[in-house]
């Protein structure tokens, strides 16, 4: 027996290995107005405390559990896990993985590896909480209109920027999204955002890599082997965004989530300096 792990349905997990021993937890999409979307589009909506109660119950085989959620700030996912951390007769513990899709992943997994290698609850959740301070996400959308049709932001902007052909970049960190400069086209959005990855890793560093994409998989396998040319990672995945998350993203979404272990301290300006100023992986 070990530590069982929990994750809500915004995760992106890889296929098989570790990722296989995680219970996911559905979210559901509702009609328009039913959840996130008020005004119109597919909504989401976060699992009920029931719903993570019974995933606790079923999980657990002894040993205890640790629930890993998407970032607290971006649903409300986190607070129906902690009410049902509060009606469990378990030894629970809750991480907040500050992230979601393939980042909340990197943190489910080091969670399971924590797990599997025999550490109990409390050290878990620690290597869990740790992982989510390493975490960050970066990504590009190639349209906004669904995120114009729920309400998320006016018609005009999406229209405008799909005529232009400009992709809107922006990351997910430490449970907070952040507008990032947007850009033209497909090729200089993905050369964007490997840099956004590399340029700043410490020497010495260990970095683990999961892309996410939504009909996107061939622009999410540059992304990986771009990275992989220049900083292999020791297992890099590529998974498609769930249901709950393509929702308001629609597809044509691709990007990175990135995960650094370890690493001296300034070596990530060493690093750009070793780093080519042009070239494929090079911003435009």
């Amino acid at each position: 027996m070990s530590v069982a792990v929990v994750v809500d349905g915004g995760v992106s997990l890889p296929e098989g290995g570790l990722a296989g021993r995680c219970t996911i937890v559905p979210m559901r999409l509702g009609a328009p107005g039913d959840g996130d979307a008020p005004r119109s589009g597919a909504s989401t909506a976060a699992a009920s405390p029931g719903a993570f109660l019974e995933a606790i119950e079923a999980a657990d085989e002894g040993d205890g559990v640790v629930i890993v959620t998407v970032a607290a700030g971006l649903s409300a996912s986190h607070d129906a896990a902690r009410a049902a951390c509060g009606l469990s007769a378990s030894d629970v513990a809750l991480v907040d993985s500050g992230s979601a899709t393939t980042g909340e992943g990197l943190v489910a997994l080091a969670a399971v590896e924590a797990a599997a290698a025999g550490a109990p609850v409390a050290s878990v959740a620690t290597a869990a909480r740790r992982a989510a301070g390493e975490v960050r996400l970066v990504a590009q959308i190639e349209r906004l209109d669904e995120l114009a049709r729920g309400g998320r932001l006016p018609k005009g902007v999406a229209v405008a920027t799909r005529r232009a052909g400009v992709r809107v970049l922006f990351e997910v960190r430490h449970g907070r999204i952040r507008p990032l400069r947007p850009a033209l086209g497909l090729p200089a959005a993905e050369a964007r955002l490997v840099e956004l990855v590399v340029r700043t890793l410490p020497f010495g560093s260990r970095l683990h890599l999961g892309a996410l994409h939504a009909g996107a998989a061939g622009s999410a396998g540059r992304l990986v082997e771009a990275v992989s040319a220049r900083h292999a990672p020791p297992s890099p995945f590529v998974a498609e965004l769930s249901p709950i998350m393509l929702a308001p993203t629609g597809t044509g979404v691709s990007g990175l989530a990135r995960r650094v272990e370890g690493g001296g301290a300034g070596a990530g300006a060493a690093r750009r300096r070793s780093s080519p100023t042009r070239g494929p992986t090079s911003p435009r």
